[in-house]
């Protein structure tokens, strides 16, 4: 049974609303899920969501939501809590799980999370092989490739690659690789490509001198592995940041670091010298008079 927002007015029961979607809008705009054409309510009022440990409530209106008396604005919501939107009264209805809780106890929210998360695309990137910081997020349905910066994605700047040199294509979790009838080729794992191919977790994709590893989050556990980057340098990254690799030593790092504190010191000598030669020559044309 789906959990319920009971909604009262003037103390009779006007409606019980399923709550069958991961986030449901609430307000008198018709573009909302529930619609409170009531006096005192917004366009947008409230955005309900179902989250891992309960159902949220997020104020997104000007005119304010309480919950239990009190303005939020954001705030998990209990079952029997009153919500109070303009002159309309809500409250949440929700079983509690036959079997031994969740936390939170209550299952609809976790439910629908876990639905909706099951539903999102899994994550991938180009990894660099020469320099493994360097990783491309495949966010669009549509990822080119080439030295074009108005139409690529991933730009190359590099003479002999094509304007658009190849596209990636996602359709759901499955990625496409296709060359664009470049000049000189792409390749994957060493051979030339002809036509599109499906690329796997950890194909190598080459670029004349541009060479990529191809990641992309477990297919066996979707939910929580992250992208393996093992085999390119990289420890495992959570995919939201796969753009953000954070290191506890990176060689790297290490190297600029020590490069740049190097100029600091040299640049601070020859400062001193500057300002000792500058004092010397003040004092002797001081004396000189």
């Amino acid at each position: 049974m789906p959990a319920k927002l009971k909604v009262l007015r003037s103390g009779s029961v006007v409606e019980e609303f399923d709550i069958t979607k991961p986030a449901i809008l609430i307000g008198k705009g018709a573009h909302c899920d529930l619609i409170l054409n009531f006096p005192g309510v917004g366009r947008e009022m409230a955005r309900l969501t179902a989250e891992k440990d309960g159902f949220y409530l997020n104020d997104v209106s000007l005119l304010g939501v309480f919950v239990s008396g009190r303005r939020i604005t954001r705030q998990r919501i209990e079952p029997g809590q009153e919500i109070l939107c303009g002159s309309v009264k809500m409250s949440l209805i929700d079983e509690p799980p036959v079997q031994a809780p969740v936390s939170g106890g209550y299952t609809s929210a976790r439910e629908l999370w876990e639905t909706a998360r099951s539903k999102e695309p899994q994550p991938a990137c180009l990894v660099s092989r020469e320099n493994p910081a360097d990783a491309h997020v495949i966010s669009n349905d549509e990822y080119t490739i080439g030295r074009n910066p108005e139409e690529c994605r991933l730009v190359l700047n590099d003479k002999s690659v094509s304007k658009c040199h190849a596209r990636i294509t996602r359709n759901g979790d499955r990625f496409m690789l296709a060359d664009l009838n470049s000049s000189s080729g792409t390749f994957v794992n060493g051979k030339k490509l002809s036509g599109s191919i499906e690329l796997k977790a950890g194909d190598e994709v080459k670029i004349e001198k541009s060479v990529f590893i191809f990641q992309k989050q477990s297919e066996e556990d979707p939910q929580s592995r992250p992208l393996n980057m093992q085999g390119v340098g990289i420890p495992n990254q959570s995919p939201e940041n796969v753009r953000d690799f954070s290191y506890d030593d990176p060689p790297q790092a290490s190297l600029a670091f020590a490069k740049s504190r190097k100029g600091t010191i040299i640049f601070a000598l020859v400062a001193v010298i500057l300002i000792v030669i500058l004092v010397t020559v003040a004092i002797v044309v001081i004396r000189g008079r």
